[in-house]
């Protein structure tokens, strides 16, 4: 599914190729080669409110054509005070102060800093923006009710994978779930971390149309093999029957594979 001219990025993977993605709306992704795929994890579970939001993109070209950037220890800009106070507004006055930064590593990072004294910076006018916009979306189309209740049916779209030999527990909540895979349902022995099951599944399952992230280590860090479902919060009952049809017919695969 990948290109096949001259790469020079260092990927994560070293040893694979990974399809190149031109296009994105709602949750679908599409690949240089006219494959469609449902981006069953929203990204890594970042993409709540769907691909190519029109109204997100709008809010980014106005800021960029005021101002870009602003380096955030010398100044604030009004669409940093505005995502702020639309954060803390979330929490219901539990939050009242907030320090933007651009993922989880950097958000513990900062944490420590903060614990040792270190003094409060400020954020990117344009990634602020984008969070005024993305909390308003939200709100605005009832993403949140609509996340609970269409997580109620991928949840027990999910419970119907239960019936495979390998899968030991389905659990979650709203739009995101999990499912783990185990060698045997009665005792939960986990399976051998050198077969890297849940890999296998995400790789498979992209091969048939459907990105899902894949995590091992779940059981104290030794072993342990689930895979992740956190879709956009627009994704409807036919795109979760979709990829639920897709995954079981990759558990299916993947086990027969390994043996089961």
């Amino acid at each position: 599914m990948a290109s096949n001219k001259k790469d020079h990025v260092l990927s994560f993977y070293l040893n694979k190729e990974t399809p190149s993605i031109v296009k994105a709306e709602g949750v679908y992704l599409y690949d240089d080669r006219d494959n469609r795929i449902i981006d069953a994890s929203g990204g890594a579970i970042v993409c709540s409110i769907g691909h190519g939001v029109k109204e997100v993109t709008d809010a980014v070209t106005k800021q960029m054509e005021k101002v870009a950037f602003v380096f955030r220890r010398a100044f604030s800009t009004p669409a940093l005070e505005e995502a702020a106070a639309k954060v803390c507004e979330t929490t219901n006055g539990d939050m009242d102060r907030v320090f933007f930064v651009s993922g989880g590593s950097e958000a513990t990072e900062t944490a420590i800093k903060l614990a040792r004294k270190y003094h409060i910076d400020n954020g990117n006018p344009v990634a602020t923006t984008v969070v005024c916009r993305v909390i308003d979306y939200i709100k605005e189309h009832n993403l949140i009710e609509r996340c609970a209740e269409i997580g109620e049916y991928l949840g027990r779209q999910l419970q119907t994978l239960c019936s495979h030999p390998t899968v030991g527990d389905v659990r979650g909540r709203g739009l995101q779930w999990g499912v783990e895979f185990v060698r045997d349902k009665e005792t939960k022995e986990s399976l051998d971390p050198q077969i890297h099951f849940s890999q296998q599944i995400q790789d498979e399952a992209l091969l048939r149309g459907v990105h899902i992230e894949s995590s091992s280590g779940c059981n104290r860090g030794q072993a342990g093999d689930t895979i992740i479902f956190g879709p956009p919060f627009i994704i409807t009952k036919t795109q979760i029957d979709d990829l639920i049809t897709v995954i079981d017919e990759t558990i299916t695969c993947v086990e027969k594979k390994a043996g089961f």
